[in-house]
């Protein structure tokens, strides 16, 4: 297994994200939401493509840095569990700081599969 998400497994361009933005669904949970649009026929591999975007207000880069890492692992280890063909954007509120890597793992996957990402 990968140590870490492809290239091409990350959202990057500019309007790419603001076309998620615009035209998303939403998902709203205690320490995360969830923003997600299929990009079929955008991408020719079909794969899941995710943006990390913690709170403006974390104390630190380093703060900022953690759960962005923390949240790229979640999604790199579970990749096999999720639907192929979306945009995804997870955005972490300022407590998923406190949470452990478990509780935020199971914050993420419990989003995912009310979203309908997750085969069941």
């Amino acid at each position: 297994m990968r140590k870490s998400l492809t290239k091409i497994t990350h959202l990057k361009r500019h309007d790419d994200i603001s076309y998620l933005f615009k035209n998303g669904k939403k998902l709203y949970k205690k320490y995360i939401y969830i923003v997600y649009v299929s990009n079929k026929g955008k991408i020719i591999t079909g794969e899941n493509r995710f943006i990390f975007v913690p709170q403006r207000h974390f104390n630190s880069s380093i703060s900022r840095n953690l759960i962005r890492r923390r949240l790229n692992e979640v999604c790199r280890i579970n990749q096999y569990l999720l639907k192929q063909g979306y945009d995804i954007a997870i955005f972490a509120k300022k407590e998923s700081l406190l949470l452990s890597y478990a509780v935020l793992e199971s914050e993420v996957l419990s989003a995912f599969s009310l979203l309908g990402l997750m085969y069941a």
